[in-house]
């Protein structure tokens, strides 16, 4: 039995066959979540620059053992081909 009287009204015109509609709502849902995320970069805020756990644990790692900022680490990871051991040592 639907909570409002508009899902009752959505329930009759299609039926009662509401998935469909939850299933647009979701991905109308998860469009909005990548608009916001498209905005937040558009607005400075620091994202992860797409770059994958494993180098997400290497930038950290160079940091922390080198004490340099992130695009230090970044730009030496990135000459040595993401070798730490390399980045460190160049």
């Amino acid at each position: 039995m639907p909570k409002r009287k508009a899902d009752a009204a959505v329930m009759e015109a299609d039926g009662g066959n509401t998935s469909k509609k939850k299933k647009a709502d979701k991905k109308a849902d998860k469009g909005m979540e990548k608009q916001k995320e498209v905005k937040a970069d558009k607005k400075g805020r620091e994202r992860d620059g797409g770059y994958s756990t494993q180098q997400k644990s290497a930038i950290s790692q160079f940091m922390n053992f080198t004490s340099t900022d992130r695009n230090t680490a970044i730009r030496h990871l990135k000459s040595s081909g993401w070798n730490q051991e390399q980045a460190v040592n160049g």
